[in-house]
């Protein structure tokens, strides 16, 4: 019997490469939760850990600003070089990409860290004396995270392009660990500071796992900065710079209007960000990560038509995975933080105050993140790097105004929900100008898909809410277990019955059928026919 279009190829190669980023974001996140494990039981939420999330403001920040765009201009431009049969030339930009972003990061790094008491003063003034003086210490070290992040950015695109999906996605696990061993060694002797510590080791781990390969590779020679090939990169950077210093500012009015809340309420938001990590290692990362390669390959061969059946699979398949998820995570919340982080210094008072924050987060990180990471890369394919930029500058008002007001109206509650409130206006004016440029996008049809998902995901939510509150008298981790099993298979089940194709895409996507393939092999070992 024939296979169904969705396994033919390449929606079988991209199935397996957002398989392998899944795999290894599996292993990064099992590592990174032992880190924020041990991070939750020995500083819990209190003013140290206010201090780390605010010195790691600026660090991420430039990370975002400087960083953010390379992946989607560089990789588009390494395949061009590629397909047209140049493949030495596809290096050479590569590896003079490399040199420009590493000395643009490490003056970046320099000059933060010889201001750094300066930055924090002006961007949480509403801090005390002593908790300025940890994160302005902090900061110092934190700065020099940002040449290793950069690398280790660049090259896991150039690993992607490259068919290497499992190392990039596992990197941040190696990473984890070396902040987990730097934590449990270094905390009885510099305390708090062995957080920016762990933080550092952690990046350079992170930056080794893909460099390394790179570098071995090389490159003949470097291209003069001059080239034209050079210069309409630049370019096309030049639009994630200057907008993105607008544009991401968030982080920094984040911290400015948190300063002056009691401490451990920014912690709150930090520790509920980390809940939703777990999903954006999983899902955000990985569906775009391996749809971007494509949809580039299929813009380059079969221009604006290929594209679009390419990105409108990929929103498909993040439309599907995105809203179940947040809505029975949402519904998990309290369970879940218990489950991670309620020891040692981690009250149950905070455990509360986190979860209450977890929908909000989920929709915001999880959800929104990975709609306009697709939509974002469909702009990116046609060399379009102006327009989302200019929309999430202009919006950035609005996140002021909101932060603002909910601050003050709801605490670090209303801060949380005014970045949501941002993105989904973002979100919307993408679309309308994507359909403008264009025509043939077939939002409806994702709209139509979306109410579907919705309806699905609330009553697998509340299968979920009927598990845990039906389990209360047992373990959370098995109340936890339950929860998700019960609700994900109804959800899926359900899928499968009105969408078989989105949900064997899902499958193969998590593993589920290669792990069925392995289980009916195991017990109906398929005959061997006797050579003749």
């Amino acid at each position: 019997m024939e296979k169904p279009e969705i396994f033919h190829e390449p929606a079988r190669e991209i199935s397996r490469a957002a398989l392998k980023i899944a795999i290894g974001g599996g292993f990064s996140l099992i590592a990174g939760l032992a880190s924020q494990v041990l991070t939750a039981y020995l500083f819990g939420a209190g003013a140290e850990m206010d201090a780390f999330f605010t010195s790691l403001t600026i660090p991420l920040y430039l990370q975002i600003v400087l960083l953010g765009g390379l992946p989607f201009v560089v990789i588009p431009a390494f395949i061009r070089e590629e397909s047209s049969g140049h493949e030495n030339e596809a290096w050479s930009l590569t590896g003079t990409m490399i040199y420009v972003t590493l000395a643009v990061l490490m003056v970046s790094a320099c000059l933060g860290a010889i201001f750094s008491r300066q930055i924090i003063d002006l961007s949480a003034p509403g801090f005390g004396e002593q908790k300025a003086k940890l994160a302005s210490q902090m900061l110092t070290l934190l700065m020099f995270t940002v040449p290793f992040s950069g690398l280790g950015t660049f090259t896991s695109g150039v690993e992607n392009v490259r068919g290497r999906f499992f190392w990039p996605a596992a990197a941040t696990a190696i990473g984890s660990v070396g902040n987990v061993v730097t934590l449990f060694l270094l905390h009885p002797l510099i305390g708090p500071m062995s957080l920016a510590w762990g933080n550092l080791f952690s990046t350079i781990l992170f930056a080794c796992v893909t460099t390394i390969p790179v570098i071995r590779h090389g490159w003949k020679n470097l291209m003069p900065v001059s080239d034209p090939r050079i210069n309409e990169l630049l370019k096309l950077i030049a639009p994630f710079i200057l907008f993105g210093l607008i544009t991401n500012s968030r982080l920094i009015f984040e911290r400015y209007f948190a300063s002056p809340l009691p401490d451990g309420q920014l912690s709150y938001i930090g520790y509920a960000f980390k809940i939703a990590n777990i999903f954006v290692m999983l899902l955000a990362s990985s569906i775009a990560s391996a749809y971007f390669p494509a949809m580039a390959r299929a813009f380059s061969l079969k221009g604006i038509q290929g594209l679009v059946k390419q990105a409108e699979d990929g929103l498909r398949i993040t439309l599907a995975l995105g809203f179940p998820v947040v809505i029975i995570t949402s519904v998990l919340s309290i369970p879940l933080v218990k489950l991670f982080f309620e020891r040692g210094a981690f009250l149950s008072s905070t455990t509360l105050a986190v979860s209450s924050l977890i929908p909000i987060v989920m929709i915001n990180e999880v959800l929104f993140r990975m709609i306009t990471n697709m939509i974002g890369r469909t702009f990116f394919v046609i060399k379009d790097t102006l327009t989302t930029n200019l929309i999430s500058s202009v919006t950035i008002v609005i996140y002021i105004i909101f932060a603002y007001f909910l601050t003050k109206i709801w605490g670090y509650w209303g801060l949380a929900l005014a970045q949501p409130i941002q993105v989904s206006i973002s979100i919307l004016l993408m679309c309308i100008l994507l359909y403008r440029k264009i025509q043939t996008f077939p939002f409806l049809a994702l709209m139509k898909c979306s109410a579907k998902y919705i309806a699905f995901g609330i009553l697998a939510g509340l299968i979920a809410w009927f598990s845990i509150t039906s389990t209360s008298h047992i373990s959370t981790i098995f109340q936890l277990a339950i929860g998700i099993i019960s609700s994900s298979t109804v959800y899926l089940g359900l899928l499968y019955w009105f969408e078989k194709n989105t949900a064997l895409t899902i499958f193969e996507m998590t593993g589920i059928i290669r792990i069925y393939s392995i289980i009916k092999n195991r017990f109906h070992p398929i005959e061997q026919i006797p050579l003749q």
